[in-house]
């Protein structure tokens, strides 16, 4: 089955963040730890197709868990210099950061490989030290998986959370399949999917 991988962390290289590579992370009884050791998490039940994918360097990585059809769950994690870290620790400066880092980065790297990319949905969930930034975005032929009867890319609707534990800034993301790619969803379907990533996110251990 032909897959498309979306990049996210694009703002790794605009910040002249470069490492080495590093081996993946290991899965035992049922928990997924990071090859950085900066976190442990359950894996998800994604059903009897499902797969683990990953890849880390010593600044950042992600870890991917499909179903192999039409959804899948993952985690993009990048470390933070002293003055991103100092930002993302005030109260005062912290959701213009998360929310710039959507916009400038994360944005824009979808929109170079997705012409037509938009953000249908935003908001900031929680406070204090659990204080995180979601948002929706439409995706023009942007699903991981292309259809598997007529080999053609399909439209998604990627869910981000995106928040940060002590030297790491997280974004998590559920991808769903969707022909319409999500453009006719309530705001309380968009507060259904935040619900589900802060649940995933909940199961997360940061080390």
């Amino acid at each position: 089955m032909a897959t498309h991988k979306t990049r996210v962390f694009i703002a790794i290289a605009v910040a002249g963040v470069f490492g080495c590579a590093t081996e993946g992370g290991r899965v035992s009884s049922g928990i997924y730890t990071s090859p950085l050791y900066n976190f442990k998490v359950s894996v998800p039940d994604m059903g009897v197709d499902s797969r683990i994918e990953d890849s880390a360097s010593d600044q950042s990585g992600s870890v991917t868990f499909y179903d192999g059809h039409a959804s899948l769950l993952r985690i993009e994690y990048l470390r933070m210099n002293p003055d991103a870290a100092a930002r993302h620790s005030d109260p005062q400066r912290r959701d213009y950061a998360y929310r710039n880092y959507a916009l400038e980065y994360i944005l824009p790297s979808l929109e170079d490989e997705f012409p037509g990319t938009e953000i249908l949905f935003d908001e900031y969930v929680g406070k204090d030290v659990w204080r995180s930034y979601f948002f929706v975005v439409r995706v023009p032929g942007g699903f991981t998986f292309d259809n598997p009867e007529t080999g053609k890319k399909r439209d998604a609707t990627i869910a981000y959370l995106m928040f940060s534990s002590g030297d790491f800034m997280y974004v998590l993301a559920e991808e769903k399949v969707s022909e319409d790619a999500g453009s006719d969803m309530s705001r309380d379907e968009y507060r259904s999917m935040a619900g589900r990533l802060v649940e995933f996110g909940s199961t997360i251990t940061f080390e």
